[in-house]
C-alpha cells in the first residue's frame, strides 16, 4: 500500500531514512527514476541511506507503473511503500502512464539557475510549476509542502501564486 508520495531531489536522506520512514512505518521505499534505475552505483548508495528493515526498490517510471497497476501484482500489498521521485517532470511521466497518486508531498527541490523560490530548500521552474499545475488541475491530484513530519503542510498551488508561478 502506498502511503505517501514524495518529490525530493535527494530522493533518501536523513529526513527520509530518520524522520519520514518512522513517522509513517515505512516497511518499503520505493525510488522510482529512470537513471537511479540504471545507475550500479547510485543503487548501491540508495541502499547504503536506505534504514535497516526498510527495503528498497529503484524503478524505471514504466516498470514502477506497471507493477502499479498491474491488478495480478500483490508484491507491495503488504508493505507501507513511501515512492520518491527526483522531481515532477519524473511524477508527470508516472502519472500519465497510470501510476496510482491522489496527493503528492514536495519536499525539496533545490534552488538553480532559472528557479525561483517557493519555501525554505524548494524552488521551481517554469517547467516544474506547469508539471504541479497540470497534476493538480488536470490530473486532480492535491500538491502540498511539508519537508518534515514536525512542520505544518501548506497548499504548495498557494505558495507558488505568491511568488507568480
Amino acid at each position: 500500500m502506498i502511503v505517501r508520495v514524495r518529490i525530493d531531489e535527494r530522493l533518501i536522506h536523513g529526513q527520509v531514512a530518520s524522520y519520514w520512514t518512522r513517522f509513517l512505518n515505512i516497511t518499503r521505499i520505493m525510488v522510482v527514476d529512470d537513471l537511479a534505475a540504471g545507475n550500479d552505483i547510485q543503487k548501491t548508495a540508495l541502499k547504503m541511506a536506505c534504514p535497516a528493515g526498510v527495503s528498497l526498490s529503484v524503478l524505471t517510471v514504466e516498470k514502477a507503473c506497471a507493477r502499479l497497476t498491474d491488478p495480478n501484482e500483490h508484491r507491495y500489498d503488504k508493505d507501507r511503500v513511501l515512492v520518491i521521485f527526483k522531481g515532477t517532470d519524473t511524477l508527470r511521466k508516472a502519472v500519465d502512464g497510470g501510476f496510482p497518486v491522489t496527493e503528492v508531498n514536495i519536499g525539496n527541490i533545490a534552488g538553480k539557475f532559472g528557479t525561483v523560490q517557493v519555501k525554505t530548500s524548494v524552488a521551481v521552474t517554469q517547467q516544474d510549476a506547469d508539471n504541479i499545475h497540470y497534476l493538480s488541475e488536470q490530473k486532480g491530484i492535491k500538491v502540498y509542502g511539508q519537508m518534515v513530519p514536525s512542520d505544518e503542510s501548506y497548499d504548495f498551488i498557494e505558495a507558488m501564486k505568491k511568488v507568480n508561478r
